[in-house]
């Protein structure tokens, strides 16, 4: 969900537990982050926007999706 953050042109301030972390633009704060957060919410404020991200719980239905694309090289196919 944190890879929306690449297409912010804008500068980018993320908020985690209460702390400020401030970025030029979302490719930015993607590259910091890890993908064990999820987005609660987005907002506009002046030339910023606001991103409000929990961490994520160990899903143990994502790590079986991960791992697979680790060995096969592609994404589970539901079909």
């Amino acid at each position: 969900m944190t890879k929306i953050l690449e297409k912010i042109e804008s500068e980018v301030i993320c908020i985690i537990d209460d702390k400020q972390y401030q970025y030029t633009n979302g490719k930015e704060a993607y590259q910091q982050l890890t993908n064990n957060y999820s987005i609660t919410s987005i907002k506009p404020f002046n030339n910023q926007i606001i991103v409000y991200l929990n961490k994520k719980e160990n899903n143990k239905e994502q790590d079986w999706q991960e791992e697979h694309k680790k060995q096969f090289g592609e994404e589970p196919s539901f079909f």
